[in-house]
């Protein structure tokens, strides 16, 4: 019997370490999962807390980049808005005085309006004055020279010693004047150098003393239509200003044009043509006038342009000008110019009338022989 439950218990003992050994190992597998969870619990908890703790420092760093942004921004925003500010003052302080430079720009533009208006006037004036004063000096030495005669193609050095002399008994002889007491006062070559010897000589001025003298002297000449010395034709003609020669000569190929259609014509003085037409004559004034009545009547195709004197240029260009003004001066400013030229102007033009006054004074009063 104790045998037995010798065995029994021995049996029992072999049989309880068996199951002791599974329970360890599961035990031991529960501990080590328990550890495991526990060990990762920590885990957990660790990196949640160290995630807060990021968080945390993340919020925080997150605050003060937020305020030392809005402080930067603040403080930039604040420095723009000064630049800002003065730029726009330094631009209204330069706008101003562009308004002001501008502003000065307009009234001087307005005053060389005024004043170029005004000096055209005086302009046009003063060329008309002068233009009358040319036209009177041209007068009055024509009738000057009204008394002179001028022949040409006396070769030089023909009249000797005392061109006089010379002159004297060769019109008498050519012109048959042999009792006709002549009365020159005066003769000579015209002014300048001597042409070389192929060239036409110069003419010879004669000074009469008396105008019926030397208007029976071409009379004469007329009459004989050829004069020859030394089988060179000598031609007969009035002393002419230089200004009425021009104007004669540019007859010349409306000359030619009417010898060639066969119409006779006259040049009376001082610088005029006269045609003879069928239906009766015509005076022309200039030769583009009488070339546009030529063309007119259907003589010829060619035209001359008028030659107009400097002073007629001129007068006719500044007709030509136009000059718009910009706008009107206001009324203060043009009465202050006004008043501050008035005493200026009102001097020059006294001064001015005077001298033109007592110049057509002794222009009207001189003594024209």
């Amino acid at each position: 019997m104790e045998g037995e439950m010798q065995r029994k218990t021995r049996s029992k003992a072999s049989q309880k370490p068996e199951k002791t050994e599974k329970q360890t190992v599961e035990d031991e597998d529960n501990a080590i999962e328990h550890d495991e969870e526990d060990t990762l619990q920590t885990s957990i908890s660790a990196i949640y807390a160290e995630i807060k703790a990021i968080r945390s420092d993340v919020k925080t760093e997150s605050n003060n980049f937020h305020e030392i942004l809005s402080r930067d921004m603040k403080a930039d925003l604040a420095n723009f808005r000064t630049d800002i500010n003065t730029k726009l003052n330094e631009i209204a302080t330069d706008l101003k005085d562009t308004i002001g430079r501008l502003e000065e720009a307009e009234q001087r533009v307005m005053d060389l309006e005024e004043w170029n208006t005004e000096a055209k006037e005086v302009r046009c004036q003063t060329l008309d004055i002068q233009q009358k004063m040319q036209t009177k000096l041209t007068d009055l030495e024509a009738r000057s020279r009204r008394n002179n005669t001028r022949l040409h193609g006396i070769p030089e050095e023909s009249e000797g010693d005392n061109i006089q002399e010379f002159i004297e008994s060769f019109i008498k002889a050519e012109l048959v004047l042999p009792d006709t007491e002549l009365g020159i006062q005066r003769c000579h070559r015209a002014l300048g150098p001597k042409p070389p010897p192929n060239a036409n000589p110069q003419s010879i001025v004669i000074y009469f003393l008396e105008y019926k003298i030397k208007e029976l002297v071409l009379r004469s000449a007329s009459r004989k239509r050829e004069v020859h010395l030394k089988g060179k034709r000598v031609y007969f003609d009035q002393d002419y200003p230089a200004e009425t020669q021009k104007k004669r000569k540019a007859f010349a190929p409306i000359r030619e044009l009417l010898k060639e259609k066969g119409l006779r014509f006259h040049t009376p003085p001082p610088a005029k043509l006269r045609i003879f037409f069928e239906d009766g004559p015509v005076v022309y004034n200039n030769a583009a006038e009488a070339m546009e009545d030529l063309k007119k009547k259907g003589l010829t195709t060619a035209s001359i342009r008028e030659d107009r004197t400097t002073v007629s240029a001129s007068m006719e260009r500044l007709s030509k000008i136009s000059w718009e003004t910009t706008g009107a001066r206001p009324r203060h400013s043009r009465e202050t110019h006004r008043e501050r030229e008035h005493g200026k102007d009102s001097r020059i033009s006294a001064g001015t009338s005077e001298i033109l006054t007592d110049f057509f004074g002794f222009l009207s009063q001189g003594k024209i022989s």
